[in-house]
């Protein structure tokens, strides 16, 4: 065979191999949806997920009765996508559904959103119920390594009456130097196993909700461990400090105490 030959035969393997479908050598889209963020008492809230597609998903939620309440385009980075509410949702359960484009039919993960009941503030004063809430001090701050999770507050709880009350969350307030975007989660915890949480971090004005569901009986006491975990790549925040302050405790019973509980001093380090 000339050479003039195997070139004509190459260049043709080459030009067949060249029009395979795109398909056969892309990976399927996939997606899924964070737990830790669809159980919330917000309002408006965020829900977030993992996902392999390169640029966005396309998010629809939807009301029991089935009617779309809410639809967005959320853009995807380092293979995580978020999608906050830019409108008020009424208590109750949503289905959450997360596609690859407008365009696609079948959703690539489905999940139930619910949106419980936050207790307000100034119901507080129509509970019997006490409660002396005061900090731990077991924290002493120092260096906290990007990608860790840090204690950033233990909070004593202690039910000084003969009424069984509820805690729903704490509200923190960062007053550190660093942005708060540090912060990918929190995370919930008490000292009889209970109360354990997961949600994400989202920070409005600086201060930030944590819910979470206990129940106190007349003269019991609980600590309550808060964590923080930090983002990986953050550099632009070494050096600079994590502060948070506890600056409410939401729950129906009269608080006795003082806040805002101060934070202990994080600086980010490596």
């Amino acid at each position: 065979m000339s050479y003039s030959r195997i070139t004509t035969f190459s260049l043709a393997l080459i030009l067949a191999f060249s029009f395979l479908p795109f398909a056969a050598y892309a990976a399927d889209v996939e997606a899924s949806i964070d737990e830790s963020s669809l159980t919330t008492s917000s309002k408006k809230p965020t829900i977030s997920g993992e996902t392999n597609a390169t640029t966005s998903v396309y998010v629809v939620v939807r009301s029991e009765a089935g009617k779309i309440v809410y639809k967005k385009i959320a853009k995807v980075k380092d293979g995580e996508w978020k999608a906050k509410m830019t409108r008020t949702l009424k208590r109750g359960d949503y289905e959450v559904s997360v596609y690859e484009s407008k365009k696609s039919k079948d959703a690539l993960d489905e999940e139930t959103l619910t949106l419980t009941t936050k207790s307000k503030a100034k119901t507080a004063g129509k509970s019997s119920a006490s409660l002396s809430v005061t900090s731990v001090p077991l924290l002493f701050g120092g260096n906290a390594k990007l990608g860790s999770s840090i204690p950033v507050a233990y909070v004593k709880l202690v039910n000084t009456t003969n009424a069984t009350t509820s805690i729903e969350g704490f509200t923190l307030r960062q007053n550190g130097s660093a942005a708060t975007d540090i912060i990918t989660t929190f995370a919930t915890n008490d000292d009889k196993g209970g109360s354990r949480t997961v949600v994400p971090s989202v920070f409005k004005k600086g201060e930030v909700y944590v819910p979470l569901a206990a129940e106190l009986a007349p003269g019991q006491m609980r600590i309550f461990t808060l964590k923080a975990a930090l983002n990986a790549a953050s550099y632009t925040a070494l050096g600079k400090t994590l502060v948070l302050d506890v600056v409410s405790v939401d729950t129906s019973a009269k608080l006795v105490g003082t806040l805002p509980l101060r934070g202990t001093v994080w600086t980010l380090a490596f």
